[in-house]
């Protein structure tokens, strides 16, 4: 069974990564769908290159995640090291983003990584990064059973 820390070590050796032109990407290429906004797939990469497939969906569309969590009694409102957190930014109903919560700080935000974002934190850039989200942005968290 893998755990959290095995999912957050294959995570941090993809910081850096850039997709190339038309969001080309070695996640998306994987995930069999490129050239698309690609975070949970990112997310469900990693998941399977840690051993956590089972306790991850593969998904590449953020609200089917989030409902596989949901379904199974695993979404929560407050962070754990290794959760996959949910984003909705403004101006969006929908969840539209994911990554994987790295750390939780005192002051109440989360260090996150995160694929198809870029520095100012957008959720369609061009890389995986690591990033300090504010609460007000997260719709929930998945917990995996680790």
């Amino acid at each position: 069974m893998a755990t959290a820390s095995q999912v957050l070590a294959v995570a941090r050796k993809e910081l850096g990564y850039q997709e190339g032109a038309n969001n080309s990407n070695k996640y998306g290429a994987w995930y069999g769908m490129n050239n698309v906004a690609w975070c949970a797939q990112f997310v469900s990469w990693v998941a399977a290159q840690s051993g956590a497939a089972s306790l991850i969906p593969r998904h590449a569309y953020t609200p089917a995640g989030a409902a596989w969590f949901q379904a199974r009694g695993q979404w929560h409102t407050s962070p754990k090291v290794g959760d996959v957190v949910y984003f909705r930014f403004p101006l969006f109903i929908r969840i539209s983003h994911v990554g994987f919560v790295e750390s939780v700080r005192t002051d109440g935000t989360i260090v996150t990584i995160e694929g198809n974002t870029n520095f100012l934190g957008s959720r369609t850039g061009g890389g995986v990064w690591r990033k300090v989200r504010s609460r007000s942005l997260v719709a929930g968290y998945g917990r995996p059973k680790y």
